[in-house]
């Protein structure tokens, strides 16, 4: 069983989300959360202290980024929109990570993710695929954030989320495989666990 205060740290990052979300939801014209919206993002939080590992500083790393994901993700599922202060903030984490030595990747591996997440975002939105500018920008930085082969993993376990999605509205006759979505929350998905430590440990198992 896992300590209590990994949990405790996913749902400080939920809590802390929520403000901060409806601040960025509000500016951008869209409507603040209601209570249960709210408390899905307090469950959902607290969930990932599954992924979440048992050392205090890497958890505390962790909790950081997943707060600043779930303010992108439901800022865009309610706006369309993607913040370019949390992009900024989650390139000045990674540079960060270099200067002081605890990057999980080289600069190499950052700068090609960073050329990658752009390239295979940028050809598609030229060619109405739905992907938006926010969206380009955002694979880009994940690209830069977690390395090519991360990015890999982020981008697969995306399809997989928007698969899941289509196959949900089409079951419920809502929609389908053509149905537009956000694509902020499948890839903030895929960041998080792909950056998560406790994944690459599964596979080297």
């Amino acid at each position: 069983m896992k300590p209590v205060f990994v949990i405790l740290f996913a749902m400080a990052a939920g809590l802390l989300s929520i403000p901060i979300t409806n601040t960025l939801v509000i500016k951008r014209g869209g409507e603040k959360l209601d209570i249960h919206q709210s408390l899905l993002i307090l469950l959902l939080a607290s969930a990932t202290y599954i992924l979440l590992p048992y050392q205090v500083v890497t958890v505390s790393e962790l909790s950081i980024l997943l707060l600043i994901l779930i303010c992108l993700s439901v800022t865009d599922i309610k706006t369309r929109k993607i913040p370019n202060i949390l992009l900024l903030i989650l390139l000045i984490l990674k540079i960060a990570a270099f200067v002081f030595g605890f990057s999980n990747t080289t600069v190499l591996q950052s700068v090609f993710g960073l050329i990658a997440g752009l390239v295979i975002f940028l050809i598609p939105s030229f060619f109405g695929s739905g992907i938006g500018e926010g969206d380009v920008k955002f694979a880009a930085i994940t690209g830069f954030f977690v390395g090519l082969y991360g990015l890999a993993i982020s981008a697969i376990i995306m399809m997989a989320g928007l698969i899941i999605y289509a196959v949900i509205l089409k079951i419920l006759k809502k929609g389908g495989l053509h149905s537009k979505a956000p694509l902020g929350p499948f890839l903030a998905a895929g960041l998080f666990i792909s950056f998560s430590p406790l994944l690459n440990n599964l596979i080297k198992f």
